[in-house]
């Protein structure tokens, strides 16, 4: 009984303890930020400040190259006579370290758009893809299939996934989910 009240006593000092150094990690942390943040200096920009500003600009390009797409997502959702809003189909795929996400599949016409974001989860760049797309129903059934082509895109940033087609003559709630497959020449 003794030993019990001893290590839950010790348990408690060693929490303590803990959450002391913690806060004090943590006060120190910020008051390194302010110094940081006090001593920017109006000088030539260094070699990594310039690196990062290069960086920044190759962000902006690529924001540059992928905005029509984001804006046609909003524009057809607008225009769609037809939306598939099945859950599975708008979840984040991650397909060998590329993030489909925001995924749309509408009717404009006669014609299905499908379109998603992709996101490059990889440490490297990835080359201009062209991938199948399989839509599925509910039991995990193939009801089509599509070729979408994907820009290159740069480690940790997006792209667009974008395919117009006339393949897909049923009705969109049908489509419960899909999968991403690399299309092999």
């Amino acid at each position: 009984m003794k030993n019990k009240k001893v290590l839950i006593i010790i348990s408690i000092v060693l929490v303590i303890i803990l959450c002391i150094l913690s806060y004090c990690i943590f006060l120190n942390k910020k008051d390194t930020e302010t110094d940081i943040n006090n001593n920017v200096s109006t000088s030539e920009p260094t070699e990594w400040e310039k690196h990062c500003l290069s960086k920044m600009d190759d962000i902006q390009a690529n924001y540059e190259f992928i905005r029509p797409g984001l804006e046609l997502i909003e524009t057809s959702r607008e225009e769609a006579t037809e939306i598939c809003d099945a859950e599975n189909v708008i979840n984040d795929k991650n397909v060998d370290g590329l993030i489909y996400r925001k995924t749309q599949l509408c009717r404009l016409g006669d014609e299905v758009l499908f379109i998603a974001e992709v996101y490059n989860y990889t440490y490297e760049d990835v080359d201009a893809k062209v991938n199948e797309v399989v839509f599925l129903d509910k039991d995990k059934n193939e009801l089509a299939s599509i070729i979408v082509h994907m820009n290159p895109i740069k480690s940790a940033e997006s792209g667009i996934a974008l395919k117009f087609t006339k393949d897909i003559d049923f009705s969109l709630d049908k489509i419960a989910d899909y999968e991403v497959r690399e299309k092999l020449n």
